[in-house]
């Protein structure tokens, strides 16, 4: 139940915010400068999980670290959160790409003069793990408070038919009613009741002969 409400303010929030989660290695390998990157990000009613790398030559990373895009130094996870644009732009998919209801797979594999991308991504719409979390929760509550109802008025727990004639078997779908829990006393505990009950019983009962000595004073 809990996930569902989460899920649902993540749904709702992500019309006005574009928050995303990253993780991120950047390194010297013999084929030149490889960054590595997996990230999850929520947008306009939907969230996406991409992961991917880029390729470059030493020659142009080296230069690239000018502009502080490819750095040894950025590795681990970080989290942003931006506001949506106007118009807003961050679409959880391509929009550019096949996808069904919200439901999307894209691979994406490109080479330019000098950086080489390889990317794949996967995109689901909001209204799934709400929908997962939070309905199916509702129904099982649902469900419950029937049964515990029906069961408080002598009814079925499946149909609803009144048991009060026919408490063993319901006439109408032949269901069993649930069993009674019985507490089933220990031996220890019964030695203790019956020691009990003649201790009771010996103080009403008077001893043998005691009735005949009354008569004889009389």
């Amino acid at each position: 139940m809990l996930l569902g409400l989460a899920s649902g303010a993540l749904w709702v929030r992500s019309y006005w915010r574009i928050d995303a989660v990253f993780w991120l290695n950047d390194a010297h390998e013999s084929t030149g400068f490889v960054r590595r990157q997996s990230w999850v990000d929520s947008s306009l009613g939907g969230f996406s999980f991409t992961t991917g790398s880029e390729r470059a030559p030493e020659e142009y990373a080296a230069f690239d670290v000018q502009q502080k895009y490819y750095s040894t130094e950025k590795a681990g996870f970080e989290f942003t959160s931006d506001p949506q644009p106007t118009p807003p732009w961050g679409y959880f998919i391509h929009r550019d790409m096949p996808h069904v209801l919200g439901f999307q797979f894209v691979h994406i594999d490109e080479q330019d003069e000098n950086v080489h991308c390889s990317e794949i991504s996967a995109s689901a719409p909001d209204w799934l793990p709400t929908g997962t979390f939070l309905v199916a929760p509702a129904l099982w509550l649902r469900a419950t408070v029937r049964r515990r109802r029906r069961r408080s008025r002598g009814e079925c727990d499946v149909c609803g038919y009144d048991l009060r004639a026919t408490p063993e078997r319901c006439p109408e779908c032949g269901a069993l009613p649930a069993a009674r829990t019985v507490d089933i006393p220990s031996p220890t505990h019964e030695r203790r009741s019956l020691a009990a009950d003649r201790r009771q019983h010996a103080k009403h009962v008077a001893p043998k002969g005691q009735g005949d000595r009354g008569d004889e004073k009389r």
